[in-house]
């Protein structure tokens, strides 16, 4: 899975060097596009090529296998390009924001904001908002963590506490395995 999210992941920045290069070009017009030498116009134009090339290639087989899944879906968001776009928005908002703030306004502001209503898209996303730039403010890939603890916790035993509802792993041992 993690292989094939750094595959996703590549596609993606090379549709977008692809759709760069595609706007230079549009950019200069094509008048001096067209005046290049045939050799420099294809040097130009191959990393477009494949780029879309990759992409069709890649979605034809997505809609293969989820289609196989009974769901369609061609607006996959991996969990790092969301952390990244969230990184870009913050660093031209807040550029001198620290993690200790952004952690003060999840605790102290969003947080109970969401518990009045947990039912609020919006709540989610302010949550998932500050804690990706939090986690990125600090260093942290959240794929990566999630995927590290989500192999834990599949180590684990867990139950929940019938007086409280809430629920925790009942051992340690079986982490190891």
């Amino acid at each position: 899975m993690a292989q094939d999210l750094e595959e996703a992941q590549k596609v993606r920045a090379a549709i977008n060097g692809a759709l760069a290069t595609i706007e230079y070009i549009l950019a200069r017009g094509d008048q001096t596009y067209f005046k290049l030498p045939e050799a420099q116009r294809m040097e130009e134009l191959a990393p477009a090529l494949v780029a879309m090339i990759i992409e069709q290639s890649r979605t034809r087989a997505a809609q293969s296998v989820s289609g196989r899944m009974g769901v369609l879906n061609y607006n996959v968001v991996t969990l790092t390009d969301l952390q990244d776009e969230i990184k870009r928005w913050a660093d031209g908002v807040f550029p001198d924001r620290t993690a200790h703030g952004a952690l003060c306004k999840l605790m102290l502001e969003e947080i109970p904001e969401f518990a009045l209503d947990t039912k609020s898209e919006d709540e989610y996303a302010d949550l998932v908002i500050l804690i990706l730039d939090i986690a990125t403010l600090n260093g942290i890939n959240v794929a990566a963590a999630v995927e590290r603890k989500m192999e834990k916790n599949r180590r684990r035993t867990w139950e929940v506490n019938i007086r409280t509802g809430i629920m925790h792993h009942t051992n340690e041992e079986n982490e190891s395995e």
